[in-house]
């Protein structure tokens, strides 16, 4: 795909799943393929596609530790810049808090996403991540949202 680097990406249609999902690694899959399904949507490359399944993958097995019996609260955006986005949120986690596993898992995040966030706090756990397209440019970030 030929970008020219001084055209700004324009508005395309949003799209944004919504899931609910146990606390369960058998889970991953499934999601992983959502991720895979709503990205080939936007304007990403298969191995982009591919490298966001991975980040999924990176923050369910973080947040699946955490939560322990908790439910997952998952949210999937393609933007109508063609961002990429996945949010994920557990209340009231059971599970444990793995610092190697969260350290590993974070290092693959800085890689994969163009930003990414963990939290674990009282009473709840969360993270995301978000990708821009492959046809971005510094000159559409004045129209895409960080994560927050």
């Amino acid at each position: 795909m030929d970008h020219d680097p001084h055209t700004i990406l324009a508005p395309q249609r949003a799209y944004a799943m919504r899931l609910v999902v146990p606390a369960a690694t058998e889970l991953v899959r499934p999601v992983r393929l959502a991720v895979g399904g709503l990205a080939s949507v936007g304007d990403f490359t298969i191995e982009t596609v591919e490298e966001l399944q991975l980040a999924a993958n990176e923050l369910l097995v973080v947040l699946m530790t955490v939560a322990g019996s908790a439910e997952l609260e998952l949210e999937l955006q393609l933007d109508e810049f063609g961002a990429f986005r996945m949010d994920a949120t557990a209340r009231q986690p059971t599970g444990t808090v793995d610092l190697d596993v969260i350290s590993v898992s974070e290092r693959i995040l800085s890689v994969m996403a163009d930003e990414y966030r963990l939290e674990i706090g009282d009473g709840i756990v969360a993270g995301g991540f978000m990708r821009h397209p492959d046809t971005w440019s510094d000159e559409d970030a004045d129209h895409l949202d960080p994560l927050d």
